[in-house]
């Protein structure tokens, strides 16, 4: 099973997960502005932890190979 938490505050945040496999974990918490996050897992096992705050903060973590 694959698990994901979100949070986000004000303004243009934006959050994208895409979790292919198994025992995938993301979380991702962001605050304010334009803040945006993508993170992709294609394999196994994967964790991965996004924390964002204030301004034009842009993140993307990609584990595994894209299917």
């Amino acid at each position: 099973n694959n698990s994901s938490q979100i949070t986000q505050g004000g303004d243009l945040n934006r959050a994208n997960v895409d979790q292919n496999g198994t025992g995938n974990f993301s979380s991702i918490n962001q605050s304010g502005n334009s803040n945006q996050a993508d993170v992709g897992q294609y394999s196994n096992g994967n964790q991965s932890y996004v924390t964002q705050s204030g301004n034009g903060n842009i993140a993307s973590v990609t584990q595994g190979t894209p299917n």
